[in-house]
């Protein structure tokens, strides 16, 4: 089956996709992309497809600039995923990657896994708040943060400091508006290894997102003081 794939030229429809695919790759001005003119055509337009893909997959979690439900447009690049593997991709990012993992075997586990570090850096929220007239929410918030901490066999205790991001809603006499935040994070916490994989982790955090302009309201921003447990699996 791959042998087939490999011989066979791509589509019109396919070529297009794999120029698309170059283009964000482009536009991304990466200096990891740049090495890919060594490799021969074929494996440079699979190789322009699979960061595209990863490239729309990490804006969807850390990009200010795309508004909407975070949580719902990366459901929706979930399917377009499988629907690549299933030959029946839509998007030009997933038509290209469908026909590059179909000439070159690609295992679809390391897509799916890439998709579920994305989702764990979102949260979903159903924190609000009055105030007169007007609820505010905050559906939804990610953060991007890095960690320092002191190892003490298989527990560390550390503090953590990054970028935070998330959507909010004003609503008012029937009339909603919506805005993205970004802001800052920081907090601490203990994480205790279970078995070479598993860990268990508390943390608190404390969430500051920046003030935005709402016509409806004015200037205001989101503070939230979180306390979470979970557990870690390390692939």
């Amino acid at each position: 089956m791959r042998r087939e794939a490999l011989a066979k030229e791509p589509t019109r429809e396919v070529l297009a996709a794999y120029a698309h695919c170059r283009g964000v790759t482009r536009r991304s001005h990466s200096s990891f992309a740049a090495a890919f003119w060594m490799f021969p055509r074929a494996k440079r337009r699979a190789l322009h497809a699979i960061y595209a893909f990863c490239r729309l997959a990490d804006d969807i979690a850390d990009d200010p600039a795309i508004r909407g439900n975070r949580g719902l447009l990366l459901e929706r690049w979930r399917d377009e995923l499988a629907a690549a593997y299933d030959g029946k991709a839509v998007h030009p990012v997933g038509i290209a990657l469908g026909d590059a993992v179909a000439r070159f075997d690609l295992p679809r586990k390391t897509f799916e896994d890439l998709l579920l570090g994305v989702e764990s850096d979102l949260q979903l929220s159903n924190a609000d708040d009055m105030f007169a007239a007007w609820k505010f929410s905050n559906p939804w918030f990610g953060t991007i943060r890095g960690r320092v901490g002191y190892t003490m066999n298989n527990v560390m205790l550390y503090a953590t400091f990054g970028l935070a991001y998330g959507g909010a809603t004003i609503e008012t006499g029937g009339l909603s508006e919506s805005n993205t935040h970004v802001g800052w994070a920081a907090g601490g916490g203990m994480e205790v290894g279970l078995t070479p994989n598993w860990s268990a982790k508390a943390e608190y955090l404390f969430v500051d997102l920046s003030n935005q302009h709402y016509v409806l309201f004015g200037n205001t921003g989101f503070e939230s003081n979180l306390l979470r447990l979970g557990v870690n699996y390390r692939f």
